[in-house]
């Protein structure tokens, strides 16, 4: 099977962008949970998607077998879930800060 890598780069707008409460980015679908809606912010030098405690939806542009995420959180715990193609939901729950880098 041929691996092929798709990315959502916030990098690309200017800081404080606003982009909620739905947005499409790189055929990637956002949308908001909660309110405020989400922007572009830059922190250490790295810009990214910044996103209400309510949470955020992504729906990737197809199905996969695998999903390599890249999280900055300020110190606060997050929780991430993904449904399987049978509507299955799993999820994963992070504590401070995790960058995969």
């Amino acid at each position: 099977m041929t691996t092929i890598h798709l990315c959502a780069e916030f990098g690309l707008f200017p800081v404080n962008t606003p982009l909620g409460p739905n947005f499409t980015l790189s055929s990637f679908v956002f949308r908001d949970l909660g309110t405020p809606a989400s922007f572009v912010k830059e922190t250490a030098g790295e810009k990214g998607l910044k996103f209400s405690q309510a949470g955020l939806e992504v729906v990737l542009p197809s199905a996969v077998k695998g999903v390599d995420l890249r999280v900055g959180t300020f110190a606060d715990s997050m929780t991430i879930s993904g449904k399987t193609s049978q509507e299955a939901l799993s999820q994963l729950k992070l504590f401070q800060r995790l960058m995969g880098i």
